[in-house]
């Protein structure tokens, strides 16, 4: 998949869910997380553990799975947490890939 392309990944995100989204990344995440989410005032904070994000399709899954939270509104993994997940990993892959 090659390098991960930051700014185009943030667009898709914004894109997707319709409000400003920052994409951080860190190495002091506890190891058991993949990366954390938090919505608020209309945005939307993605902290990564670049622990775990090694490739383009990590960040794709991440990121997406972030935001579901964010547009199912919980922090559970249930039906719509799952149809959430689904609609917006395929919504920025295809914005991601995207030729530009």
């Amino acid at each position: 998949m090659g390098e991960i392309r930051w700014l185009r990944l943030r667009r898709a995100a914004e894109k997707v869910v319709g409000r400003p989204v920052s994409i951080h990344g860190s190495t002091d995440l506890p190891s058991h997380l993949k990366a954390a989410v938090d919505a608020a005032e209309g945005r939307v904070d993605i902290a990564l553990n670049f622990q775990h994000i090694k490739s383009a399709e990590d960040a794709l899954r991440a990121v997406a799975h972030e935001l579901a939270h964010v547009v199912a509104g919980t922090p559970h993994h249930g039906p719509d947490f799952g149809a959430a997940w689904e609609e917006i990993y395929r919504r920025l892959r295809e914005e991601y890939y995207r030729p530009s």
